[in-house]
């Protein structure tokens, strides 16, 4: 399971992320920005199943935009900055 792309998923209907089906299908699609893109079956062939997936634009992408971006988007919303005592809220 360690050749599968971490990215690699299926949404269901009410767009919660599922496991991969465990090959190649048009129901697999890549989560690497947080919504689902479909994704060619010869690229999941290629990247997805495999270790190339580190190598995947779109594996890349993510990796940069996680290390160049100090707080997630994604996790903005749940997890406030700290505030001090006594500071007005904005």
């Amino acid at each position: 399971m360690d050749d599968i792309c971490p990215h690699l998923g299926a949404l269901s209907g009410d767009d919660r992320r599922q496991p991969p089906v465990e090959f190649p299908s048009f129901e697999n699609q890549c989560l690497a920005s947080g919504a689902g893109e479909l994704i060619l079956l010869g690229d999941q062939a290629t990247y997805c199943f495999s270790r190339e997936h580190q190598h995947c634009p779109r594996f890349r992408r993510a990796q940069e935009s996680a290390l160049s971006d100090p707080a997630p988007r994604h996790l903005c919303r749940f997890m406030p900055w700290p505030r001090k005592p006594g500071l007005p809220r904005h």
